[in-house]
């Protein structure tokens, strides 16, 4: 694409982002700002209504009263009654009764079918009828009803009026009309709120009243079925003929009715559409004027441009001596003249350049013989070495990766590191891998699986370690890979001797201790207090060694991957009571004061009991073990996000720090600690922290020596992982 083109296209670009968003946002405020009025105009609209069916009935309560005062003061009750059915056209019948029933007047023979109720209902007070569809005419009418007192004398008789309700509905249809779609829906609730009838004819349905009926609970007429069940709202909603429309509903209590005012949403939405055509046109035409200005101004810059191309190429050719003319009085003739002088320095340079580079050659030959010796002693180490770029591809192996995998270098070249001979481990190793050496940028060691050319799988020790640039940027990776599958085989074999060892001494040491204890409990005849001295040493000791090689049988399990998890619901307050009873006389002996802490919050969660135990056990009896008497122990289970979190603290010995990285090791016991119990076999950490491991489980702790040990230990809330092994610990 040519200059004029991309700047022509970025002025365009910017331009028309710049418009859209300018017509986006401005169509998107003018339109919510006339709606809102819309609707703030609407909602007044529809309060208006409710106010003028109040005032309505309010107002023939006042002509009701006003009849009865013309009544009661004045004798001519016929003339009076003429007088008000002619200035009241809306009154279709009247009726005065005396107090015992009996007719003083009626304009029409057909008494109502509601006015004996209305009668009632209007002995001490003025009632005003439900509405009701006149079976004579078909018209809605309702009935008032009203007590006739003289001034202090107890009731005379009762005025009854039965009036149509045509001139209510008109007013309520056109009062405050902002849009022709515009209509108010009134309607009762059935007596077992199960539907609600409308009580008025409709704009889009003249034969609505008492006819149309709307199940509660139906997906057509929400806001009247709202309405009637005494709920007030606004919003847009879909109405009895399936049109989306914006509606207000309310409830009129003295009536009973629910009342919607609604205009089609399309309609109220007109005003605000309308802007946003102008809005459009607006910007459409502004657009045209940009695209013509961008016209103009790619022009002059991409003119000048073009000239200093065709230098550039001439440049390009190896023709130093060519010059650029250009003339524009600004940066353009600047970089013009910047240009040109680069062209000098460059037919300058090219002859020392020449003479550069013949130098350069020899240097080369020097440097070329040096990598050639460092190239033959890499060649040449017994370990796997290769070099990878960022991505994992081989650029480099040594002739030891032919010895351990089987490939030949020049097969791994340009393929990704392990593509040949590896893929056996879990996603989730490799993963971590390069987690560590990518992300972390940090050097990666770890033991790996791999597979040789021959379909044999080894065991092989793994150190990755990234290399940077000067700018900290990764540029290569440096593999060294050593076979450590036979190192493996002979620990595995050691470890099951010590396994084998480990289980046929159980035998003859449950048997000795057995015996020990008939003899001292005198089942052999009775023991002088010398000979019961020294067959407490002897059992002892033999204690001991059992609990050796318990630990050892336990390790080789572990080692060996062998040993059995069977997780089940477990409270871990339990299992921590447990292990805190087996050790509580160790506590009083020793006057140490054990504080607990549990979380209500924790849930029960899948966990082995026997493991669990093992663990609580091994970590509280160190922290007895190396704490003096009088000392201070904790032991806290708490809810710690997804995870059961232990922590168990003491203020004993510590740990030197020299020592921290040794902990979790075989056999390893802290200096300070070989002096204050010379007994310790240095496997209840190692135990821990390889139960853990296997289990999905993590330990870790923080120690300072003379100050005291806290160990963490986390459990996933999901529970341990179930190992189906063929051993148990013991």
């Amino acid at each position: 694409m040519s200059m004029f083109k991309k700047i022509l296209f970025s002025i365009l670009l910017i331009s028309i982002i710049q418009i859209v968003f300018v017509f986006l946002f401005s169509n998107w405020s003018f339109r919510k700002t006339l709606i809102n009025i819309q609707e703030r105009s609407f909602e007044q609209s529809a309060n208006l209504k409710i106010l003028i069916i109040k005032n309505f009935f309010d107002e023939w309560k006042l002509k009701t009263t006003s009849l009865i005062d013309e009544i009661r003061l004045n004798d001519q009750i016929n003339t009076k009654a003429e007088s008000f059915l002619k200035k009241n056209a809306d009154v279709k019948k009247l009726f005065i009764l005396d107090s015992d029933g009996n007719f003083i007047f009626s304009s029409n023979a057909k008494f109502p079918d509601l006015g004996k109720q209305t009668l009632q209902n209007a002995q001490d007070k003025i009632f005003i009828s439900d509405l009701y569809k006149n079976q004579t005419d078909g018209s809605i009418d309702f009935l008032i009803g009203a007590p006739i007192n003289n001034l202090g004398e107890p009731f005379i008789g009762t005025v009854m009026l039965e009036i149509s309700a045509e001139n209510l509905f008109k007013v309520v249809q056109s009062s405050g009309r902002i849009g022709g779609s515009e209509e108010t829906l009134l309607a009762v609730l059935s007596p077992d709120k199960t539907y609600l009838t409308f009580i008025n004819p409709l704009l889009f349905d003249k034969n609505a009243a008492f006819n149309k009926t709307v199940k509660i609970n139906d997906p057509v007429g929400l806001p009247i079925q709202d309405a009637v069940q005494q709920k007030i709202g606004q919003g847009q909603r879909i109405d009895y003929r399936g049109v989306k429309v914006f509606a207000v509903w309310s409830y009129i209590p003295e009536r009973k009715w629910g009342i919607v005012t609604k205009i089609d949403t399309k309609e109220l939405l007109m005003p605000a559409n309308t802007v946003g055509i102008v809005i459009f046109i607006f910007c459409l035409i502004f657009l045209l004027f940009i695209v013509f200005v961008s016209w103009l101004l790619g022009r002059l810059i991409t003119n000048p441009i073009y000239s200093l191309t065709l230098g550039a190429k001439q440049i390009q050719r190896g023709n130093y001596k060519y010059r650029v003319k250009v003339k524009t009085s600004d940066e353009i003739e600047e970089l013009a003249n910047s240009f040109n002088q680069m062209a000098r320095s460059l037919e300058k340079n090219n002859k020392e350049l020449l003479e550069y580079s013949n130098k350069l050659e020899s240097m080369v030959e020097v440097k070329t013989r040096e990598l050639e010796k460092f190239k033959l002693a890499v060649d040449n180490v017994s370990d796997q070495i290769i070099i990878t770029d960022p991505e994992g591809v081989v650029l480099y192996a040594n002739r030891s990766l032919e010895k351990i995998t089987g490939y030949k270098p020049s097969e791994a070249i340009e393929k990704k590191s392990g593509s040949l001979w590896g893929g056996l481990m879990p996603k989730d190793f490799y993963k971590k891998l390069w987690n560590t050496i990518k992300t972390k940028k940090k050097v990666f060691n770890g033991e790996i699986q791999n597979k040789r050319k021959n379909g044999e799988i080894y065991t092989a020790q793994i150190i990755i370690t990234p290399i940077f640039d000067d700018k900290g940027k990764i540029i290569f990776f440096v593999g060294v890979e050593r076979d450590v599958t036979l190192e493996k085989q002979i620990d595995k074999a050691k470890t099951e001797f010590v396994s084998l060892a480990s289980h046929q001494l159980r035998t003859p040491l449950t048997s000795i201790n057995w015996f020990i204890e008939m003899l001292m409990s005198g089942n052999a005849g009775k023991m002088t207090t010398k000979q019961l001295l020294y067959l407490k040493d002897v059992y002892s000791s033999s204690k001991r060694m059992s609990e050796l090689i318990n630990s050892l049988l336990n390790v080789s399990r572990i080692e060996l991957g062998v040993f059995i998890s069977e997780p089940i619901i477990s409270d871990l307050r339990k299992i921590a009571d447990t292990a805190i009873d087996e050790l509580k006389q160790s506590i009083i002996n020793k006057k140490q004061t054990l504080k607990t802490s549990f979380d209500p919050n924790l849930p029960m969660i899948k966990v082995d009991p026997k493991l669990t135990i093992m663990i609580f056990q091994n970590i509280l009896s160190n922290a007895t073990k190396y704490t003096p008497k009088n000392g201070a122990i904790s032991f806290d289970v708490k809810k710690n996000g997804k995870n059961a979190l232990i922590i168990i603290s003491d203020n004993g010995i510590g740990i030197p720090k020299t020592q921290h990285s040794k902990i979790f090791t075989k056999m390893f016991r802290a200096d300070n600690a070989r002096k204050i119990d010379t007994d310790g076999s240095g496997l209840g950490l190692y135990l821990v922290k390889g139960i853990l491991d296997q289990t999905g489980g993590t330990i870790r702790f923080e120690s300072e020596e003379g100050k005291g040990t806290t160990f963490f230990v986390t459990i996933p809330l999901k529970g341990m992982k179930k190992k189906s092994g063929t051993k148990t610990l013991v």
